[in-house]
This record gives structure tokens, sequence and C-alpha cells, in this order.
């Protein structure tokens, strides 16, 4: 049969699109036998119809950043790579369609032209549109924004037996194979920046949550670093229009400014204003690092490395795990 399904196999999505698997075509440690890339949610159905007549495994492939999260598959013969599912449209309005192999920072690009993005900063180097919604992986701006899963207007995915499928309530996992999104579009803040603070203990973070809380501090993100040993970082991202100075917690006075800031500059209160890249893109370490939860704290295991999402609003938590 392996002969006939690679025919079968290019047939659906076209010469040079579908290949027998190679050293890497892996998930999890379980190799797959072919690896198909279809450019359409017609091809898509073709495959998965295909695959589920024959009681193939299938797993869809985007950047590979996610591929080994969950759990593994029993049995693996076809990756379907969405790489050719790219594409953005029907942007001009207050939403956009994106489709599932697009990467965020490309779709992210594309906005910023244009003076909007999308409110999503997942954490996962080259993620994709369909796998930041497969996983519903988020960054600190689901803070304000809330999570991918439930920004989706309507979610666009191929069912295990072929059949094309318009979600208007996405919840992840969902079985199948997603093609395409709708998600809202927002003006780009005129201008942004992270207020970082040294923090010694725990104590300490939360008696700052509980003055944020209090002050009703509008904030789009916030994250934060607490190592076993030594200081920690306690981070707010702060987004609006460039203007006069204006109060922040903590003794903190923020001053909106276009210009890149060169390096970190120290302001009242032992806060700091950075630019560019929030610090959860950086690699936290091994340690045990806290995360607010309803104004209190919670520690994370120190025997896993872990990224941590505070929101000082009720019951929220969420770390996220450093994956490939």
């Amino acid at each position: 049969m392996s002969g006939s399904l690679l025919a079968e196999l290019v047939e659906i999505c076209g010469p040079g699109a579908a290949r027998v698997a190679q050293g890497d075509d892996r998930v999890a440690g379980r190799h797959a036998d072919y690896v198909a890339a279809p450019a359409t949610s017609n091809a898509v159905s073709r495959l998965l119809r295909l695959a589920a007549e024959h009681g193939l495994g299938i797993r869809p492939r985007g950047s590979g950043s996610k591929i080994d999260w969950g759990t593994r598959p029993q049995r693996l013969d076809i990756i379907v790579d969405t790489s050719r599912l790219h594409g953005m449209w029907d942007h001009d309005g207050s939403s956009a369609i994106v489709a599932a192999g697009t990467p965020v920072d490309a779709v992210q690009a594309a906005l910023a032209r244009h003076g909007r993005r999308l409110v999503l900063d997942p954490p996962s180097p080259g993620a994709t549109i369909g796998g930041v919604l497969a996983v519903n992986e988020s960054g600190p701006l689901r803070h304000r924004f809330g999570s991918p899963a439930g920004q989706a207007v309507s979610v666009a995915l191929v069912d295990p037996v072929g059949e094309i499928v318009d979600l208007a309530e996405w919840e992840s996992p969902a079985p199948g194979v997603i093609t395409s999104a709708v998600l809202p579009v927002e003006e780009l803040p005129e201008a942004r920046r992270w207020v970082v603070r040294p923090v010694s203990t725990p104590t300490e973070v939360n008696d700052l949550a509980t003055r944020i809380v209090a002050q009703e501090f509008a904030l789009s993100a916030v994250e934060m670093d607490m190592p076993a040993t030594g200081p920690g970082s306690f981070a707010m991202l702060l987004e609006g229009t460039a203007g006069a100075g204006r109060p922040a917690p903590g003794g903190w006075r923020v001053s909106w400014v276009r210009s890149r800031s060169s390096g970190p500059r120290r302001r009242s209160g032992g806060g700091a204003i950075r630019s560019g890249r929030p610090m959860w893109r950086c690699a936290f370490g091994s340690g045990p690092v806290t995360c607010m939860r309803s104004g209190s704290c919670c520690v994370m295991p120190s025997d896993r490395r872990w990224r941590s999402v505070a929101r000082s609003g009720p019951g929220w938590c969420m770390p996220f795990c450093r994956g490939g």
C-alpha cells in the first residue's frame, strides 16, 4: 500500500507537496511514514477522508515549535504540514481571516504596516496561528485581552472524517486540522513600555499586586520572574498615547515616549522603563517561579522550567513549560 498511498497524497496535495518522511519527521519520538502539505481546505478534507478510510494516524504540524506537546500518538502515518495554508485577507475592519499555517510574526509584520496588530504574543519561536489556537498558547497579553481561544471570532477546521466545519465558539484542543481563523484586529498603541521593578519575596509581590488591584491601574500585560534564590522581577506592560507622565503603582512615575530607550532608565520606587521584547521571551532558569492568583502567590515546581504569566484578577494563573 505504501507506494499507492504516496501516489494518492501527491495527487491530493500536488507534485512536490507529499513525500516519504525523514529522520526529523517525528512527534514525541514516534516517526511518521509520510509528510503531506495541502494548500487548501478542500485538499485537507480529501487528505483526512483518505486517512479515515484507511485507519491512518495523522498529526498536523505548523512550525513544529509545539510538536511534542500533548500525548504521544499511538500511531503516526502522516504528518499534515500546514505551511502552505498561508496568508491573511479581509483585514480592513475589526477582524482578519488568517490561514492556519501563517506564522504569528508574519501576520504582525503585515498588520504593522497598516498601524494594526493581533493581540497575541505566543512564547514559542515561529509559532503559527493554527498552533497557537490548537493549544491555546498565550503570553502576558492574556492579562488584558484574554486567551487566543477566547479571542477567536470563528475557527475553520476539517474534522477527522474530512468534513469542513466552521466553529463560532472555539475550545482547544479539538480533533481535526485547523485551516483558518477569524481573529480580532486592533490599532497599534502609540507608545508602549515595560516597567520592571525588582522584588525580593512572595510577600512583596502580594503587596504590590494588592495595590495594583486597588488602584485599578490599566495594564496590558503582567509578568514575573521569582527565582528560588536572589532577587526577582515584576514587569508590567503599559500602552497608550504619547504624552505627559502618569502615576503608576508602587511609587513609579511613567513618562510615555515614542523613541526606543537605549537601556533601562531608573524611576522612583525602584522601577525601570524598558523597550523591546519583554523578559518572558528569555529563559527563567530551573528554579521555582512564583505567580500571582487573586492577590496571593503560588510557587511553580523547581523540576521543570516554567514561563509564568501572572494576572492580578480573580482566580487566574497560567504557567508555560519551556517547549520546542
